[in-house]
Parts: structure tokens; C-alpha cells; sequence
């Protein structure tokens, strides 16, 4: 594990009230952020990821990046439309692509919406995959509370940044 004094990264939090294929909640957001369009989103993304003074980041946001998937079980299909679709952000994805393209390493792109548990199946979503060195991670295992053999637990993501960025991603239940 590396300490916190050599842990050199960033920590970018993306857009939120993101749900999926457009600008959820443009009133709010052209309020408290400024943000109109899904092309402001991009601009301001773009912006932080110039200003950036580490190799490395890890993004962080309420609904995951477009292009992992629209099959139903896929980290942030919709399991809510006739036909399954691809339900990331578009502008969650030029981030990472537009991070990768100025040399950074993009660690790990962690969010939740998209519940892990698909609705009206009874099978689970990925929650996890890397892809080109990146970690892709669903957490929206909902309920994230339970009970379990009289024991209360907490269901919690677990990533651990080693050294070269080595990451190691797993869930773990808390009592």
C-alpha cells in the first residue's frame, strides 16, 4: 500500500444528477455549476483534467461512462427500456478518452445508478471489469444494508492503490 505522503493522484468528481444519455437536471445544474449542455459538461471536464498536476486520477461520479456495454447484464445498461441499452454518460466517456489522451492514467472510473441487482431478472449486473488498465466500478449494490444470518451488514467497495498504481478492486461486507 502506499501512504498518503507518496499517493500521488487526482481525484476528479464528475457531473452530478447523471443518469444516462442526457443532461439530467439541466435547470439545477445551469444554476449551481453553469453547466447547459452536455458540451459545457465536456468543457468543464476538460478544464479540470488540464489542470491537473499528477500522472495519475481516479474519477468519481453518480452514473457510469458510455461504452462499457448494452447488454443487460453490462455495468450500466438500462434494465429498464424494451430492448437493453447502453445507459452511461457520454460525457463521462470523453473524459477518461480525453484524460488517456494527454498521457494520464486514468485508474479507475467508479459510480453507482445503475443498481447491481437487474430489474425484473433474477441475475446481477458486472460490477467490476478493466479494460486498457483502467478499473471500471459499479458500486450500486442496493440494499447496501442487510441481514444475513442475524448479523447486520454493510456492503462496501474495496480499492487499493499499490505501488505503480497496481489497483486491487473487491467487495467486502462490513458488520
Amino acid at each position: 500500500l502506499l501512504s498518503k505522503e507518496n499517493l500521488k493522484l487526482n481525484l476528479i468528481v464528475l457531473r452530478p444528477f447523471a443518469m444516462g444519455v442526457n443532461l439530467s437536471y439541466a435547470p439545477i445544474l445551469k444554476k449551481r455549476f453553469g453547466i447547459e449542455s452536455l458540451q459545457d459538461s465536456k468543457d468543464k471536464y476538460k478544464e479540470l483534467i488540464d489542470n491537473t498536476t499528477e500522472e495519475a486520477i481516479l474519477f468519481l461520479g453518480h452514473n457510469g461512462p458510455f461504452g462499457l456495454g448494452s447488454e443487460i447484464d453490462s455495468l450500466w445498461s438500462s434494465d429498464f427500456t424494451k430492448e437493453p441499452l447502453d445507459w452511461g454518460d457520454v460525457d463521462y466517456r470523453f473524459a477518461i478518452d480525453y484524460a488517456k489522451s494527454k498521457g494520464k492514467k486514468v485508474l479507475a472510473a467508479i459510480a453507482g445508478h445503475m443498481h447491481h441487482r437487474v430489474k425484473h431478472k433474477s441475475i446481477d449486473r458486472k460490477w467490476h471489469s478493466q479494460i486498457e488498465n483502467t478499473n471500471y466500478i459499479n458500486a450500486a449494490k442496493v440494499p447496501r444494508i442487510f441481514k444475513r444470518e442475524g448479523k447486520t451488514l454493510h456492503h462496501h467497495i474495496e480499492l487499493i492503490i499499490g505501488n505503480n498504481f497496481q489497483i486491487k478492486v473487491k467487495e467486502i461486507l462490513v458488520e
